[in-house]
């Protein structure tokens, strides 16, 4: 994408962002680590060391934290974490990433949802910042990036979502073909275009 930007706009292509939503939770957070109650200086664990943490925090096998990990990953991605918080394991989890000043990778989308959720201020300023947002492959969208992109445009805001909803029966890591539907009752607003041939 920041080539063809880069190709279209010679002279400008820079002053576009071009991020994935987990990059963009990233710069959220850092931005504002101090308001999502963050360490300035907090960092992304890997996949390898949350495992490692939920193995010891939560005195699991090696094999049955992956598993736990995997399994909590895929409901928060739908918005369901709260699913695993009665035993308190999501509890000692946490804690045991926080005290390490570290975030996993599910954490860049949910507490940048948090953030802005908490700060409307902060999600009125992102609205001025990034006054128009393109979605591409939001056939690949989960209920925590919808979320995300609820808070950064307002109903009557500028938004292109790009995608396909046939693609979205494979249910990619939580997408759900919902996401269409509800999209367009959100920004009712929003004109559909279809494009019918391939120029590939």
């Amino acid at each position: 994408m920041k080539e063809r930007l880069r190709a279209l706009l010679p002279d400008g292509w820079e002053r576009i962002p071009v991020m994935t939503f987990h990059a963009l939770g990233y710069r959220l957070l850092r931005e504002h680590a101090e308001r999502a109650g963050l360490p300035p200086e907090f960092r992304v664990a890997g996949e390898a060391e949350c495992a490692g943490l939920a193995q010891d925090a939560l005195a699991m096998t090696e094999r049955q934290a992956r598993r736990w990990q995997e399994g909590r990953s895929a409901l928060r991605r739908q918005g369901a974490e709260t699913e695993l918080a009665a035993d308190g394991q999501i509890t000692r989890y946490r804690h045991a990433l926080r005290e390490r000043g570290l975030l996993d990778f599910d954490d860049l989308i949910g507490l940048s949802v948090e953030l802005l959720a908490r700060h409307p201020d902060l999600a009125a300023h992102c609205r001025q910042r990034w006054r128009w947002v393109s979605v591409d492959e939001f056939q690949d969208i989960d209920e925590r990036q919808y979320c995300l992109v609820k808070l950064l445009v307002p109903p009557d805001g500028n938004v292109c979502a790009i995608g396909d909803p046939d693609q979205a029966i494979y249910g990619f890591r939580g997408t759900d073909v919902r996401f269409f539907r509800q999209f367009m009752q959100d920004f009712a607003g929003a004109r559909v275009v279809r494009l019918s041939r391939n120029y590939r």
